[in-house]
């Protein structure tokens, strides 16, 4: 069988036979040029390019399937050895022929040539082209930055890394895909990626692999390791049946399935009388066989484009002669039919989707039974119910526990409810637009949120509740855009829909929004004004609002009222909310923050430094939150007289917020500039120099291990 272990990893030559009798470790390199070349890429780090603080980078693995693949080696060795003399290749082929799982397979195979890493990105869900960027790069955790587009992020982020990208399913965005493919070739020359499309993208120096139909033998051999045994009398049969699917390997599987139920000969006649050959045959076979309860699901969850679990399942295809329970059953049966697909992670919840051939054929059933538009609905009212919680949140992180998360899970789900209840003229659609807005903050995609927010406001006539819940999601994605004018008149929008809604709990929300922006515009007295009339409604509302409100609003208000050189009124909302904070674990790493800059402020310099260094033990995911708190701790170590470990502590924090463009303000500026003055004052100027240099040179971890006091250890190993 073709596999590239045998292959060098750095130039894909074939590596020399190893004598049966020698038992030494198989060979990575087909000479030391290339274990030398191999060891620089590793090792090196390029201006600008700092390999511990690419979030998540590529992580994530493609999983083998678990199922054989047959009859395609020839074709793997080929495309295999044309990847190494191109940047680009396209499967092309038909529906069902296989594009998707021999690209698995080729990239599962090949995975020890890109050391780097691979990424499958899977684009049948993706409604709108312009989102092709922005699910690449929330796959690798690239946060969206004001300024910069996100092709051009990604290409950052991927710089001179040998990795392989798989662009699955790419033929409905194939213009947008063209466009970010030709931008990610000329700017990442380690980069390959692997397309699967029913027509090539038509970018320059694209190679287009043609992917054929299995051979009868291999058409075959697929059936019968599908069905299980087979009788001597039944190949004719299956070679019969494997002969009208037409070699097309998703025909076959569906035929095989059948197996369960009916005799060989029996599924042969059923084919021979069918009327139609390949894929169209298989599905229409299987669709007769299917019965009334598994068809009225099996055409209903074709409305569920973007995967689902049992839950939404069960909102959308219970009626009157079918229950919640009975969708579960017939969705295993129909699951074991390969009509539906399971997936899931071992001891989490099962989720499904459909193989979009598979879906299109269902949602064809569903016109022909005019249900399209009732249980359209249904899919509208399901989206509606799991997004309705966000509107009794004040913040979104005291929202019930697991409601972000599992609304991210549903986002593509979500953008189609969106889109259904405009076709529809639902004027819920900006609720469900405001909840995906949500989604895509979270993971990164502020702009898509930006244009989605605006034109559903435009259009749609709502409530004003919603109104304003919509308003100030707009308004915080304009400031992290940096738009703040802006963000604050649409604040001011949104307190005066609150007022109309006659919403205590819309009015502390966007209360406490206008005050977050004018906190960023350095207008700290009217902000400290708007944080107290909120706390003061939060307090009355005894019944809805969560304790974690209160506590975050505290906070906010701590950090304005530091700013406004109030610093009684900071400790003493910092005290309040801290405890509360500490057992949820809710934005704990930026009270802790709030909390040492409140002890600095009172000249509790133990204190402070006991704060920022919890802050740092929480090993938080972001960049931004522990780049502040060792500014903390430098802070504290240039008002101790330890001269060396403050500029050493600035040197590092300046080079972990290049990673993200942040936002500081003008007061913390100060303190920080007078740390690095007190501090150079007792150095040398060439020590003074030498400590920044040596924290810019430390990475994330090490940085992290230094600001806690591991100092020696990590200087010691540079």
């Amino acid at each position: 069988m073709f596999d590239l272990a045998d292959c060098c990893q750095q130039c894909g030559a074939a590596l020399p036979v190893r004598a049966e009798q020698d038992p030494g470790r198989r060979a990575r390199y087909c000479s030391n040029a290339c274990r030398q070349r191999a060891y620089r890429q590793r090792t090196r780090s390029e201006p600008g390019e700092d390999h511990a603080l690419v979030p998540r980078a590529f992580a994530a693995e493609l999983t083998a399937p678990i199922d054989s693949f047959l009859g395609r080696d020839a074709d793997l060795a080929e495309v295999a050895r044309s990847l190494r003399r191109t940047r680009l290749m396209t499967l092309t082929g038909p529906e069902g022929i296989g594009k998707t799982r021999f690209a698995i397979e080729l990239a599962t195979r090949t995975r020890g040539v890109r050391p780097d890493g691979m990424l499958l990105v899977e684009l049948a869900a993706v409604t709108g082209g312009e989102l092709v960027p922005q699910t690449v790069a929330g796959l690798l955790g690239i946060p969206e930055q004001p300024g910069e587009p996100v092709a051009a992020a990604i290409a950052r982020v991927v710089g001179s890394r040998r990795v392989l990208i798989v662009l699955d399913q790419a033929e409905h965005v194939a213009a947008d895909c063209a466009h970010l493919v030709e931008l990610l070739l000329g700017r990442c020359p380690g980069l390959r990626v692997l397309v699967t499309s029913r027509a090539p993208l038509g970018v320059p120096g694209e190679m287009i692999f043609a992917v054929g139909p299995l051979s009868a033998a291999a058409s075959a051999r697929l059936f019968s390791e599908r069905a299980g045994t087979i009788g001597e009398d039944g190949f004719a049969t299956v070679e019969t049946i494997c002969e009208r699917l037409s070699g097309i390997p998703l025909a076959i599987e569906l035929a095989a399935r059948l197996a369960d139920t009916l005799p060989i000969g029996a599924i042969g006649t059923r084919f021979t009388s069918a009327g139609r050959y390949g894929l169209a045959a298989a599905l229409t076979v299987t669709h007769d066989l299917l019965g009334a309860q598994e068809k009225r699901v099996f055409r209903r969850l074709s409305l569920l484009e973007a995967g689902f679990d049992a839950d939404m399942a069960k909102a959308v295809c219970t009626d009157t002669g079918i229950s919640g329970k009975d969708v579960e059953g017939l969705v295993r049966s129909l699951a074991h039919r390969s009509l539906v697909i399971a997936t899931g992670v071992p001891g989490g919840p099962t989720r499904y989707h459909q193989l979009e051939a598979i879906r299109r054929f269902g949602e064809e059933r569903l016109n022909e039974a005019a249900e399209s538009g009732p249980w359209r609905a249904r899919g509208i009212d399901w989206a509606v119910a799991l997004c309705r919680p966000l509107v009794d949140a004040v913040f979104t992180p005291s929202a019930p526990p697991g409601l972000i998360e599992r609304l991210s899970d549903e986002s593509k789900n979500l953008r189609k409810a969106v889109e259904a209840a405009c076709e529809r003229g639902d004027d819920r659609e900006l609720l469900l637009a405001t909840a995906l807005t949500v989604c895509w903050r979270r993971q990164g995609y502020m702009s898509e949120g930006r244009k989605l927010l605006t034109t559903v406001l435009a259009r749609t006539p709502c409530s004003p509740a919603d109104r304003s819940l919509a308003l100030v999601h707009l308004a915080w994605l304009e400031v992290m855009d940096g738009n703040k004018i802006v963000a604050r008149q649409l604040a001011e929008r949104a307190f005066a829909f609150a007022r109309t809604a006659d919403s205590p709990l819309a009015v502390a929300r966007a209360l406490s929004v206008l005050a977050g922006i004018r906190v960023s515009l350095g207008d700290y007295g009217p902000a400290c004004v708007c944080y107290q009339e909120c706390l003061d409604i939060l307090r009355e509302i005894k019944e809805i609002p969560s304790p974690l409100d209160i506590a975050f609003c505290r906070h906010n208000y701590a950090w304005a009222a530091l700013q406004n050189g109030d610093n009684e009124r900071a400790h003493e909302l910092v005290s309040a909310a801290l405890p509360v904070l500490r057992a949820n674990g809710a934005k704990l790493t930026a009270i802790l923050h709030t909390a040492g800059v409140v002890a600095l402020a009172r000249k509790e310099l133990d204190r402070a430094e006991a704060l920022f260094t919890e802050g740092l033990m929480l090993q938080p995911g972001d960049f931004r939150g522990p780049a502040y708190l060792i500014d903390g701790l430098a802070v504290v170590a240039a008002r101790k007289g330890q001269a060396e470990r403050a500029l050493r502590l600035i040197g590092a924090s300046a080079r972990m917020r290049n990673a993200v463009q942040g936002e500081e303000s003008p007061r913390w500026r100060e303190q920080l500039e007078a740390a690095e003055t007190s501090a150079r004052r007792l150095l040398a100027p060439s020590a003074a120099e030498a400590a920044l240099a040596a924290g810019r040179r430390l990475r994330r971890e090490q940085i992290i291990d230094y600001a806690r006091g591991r100092g020696h250890a990590v200087l010691s190993g540079m």
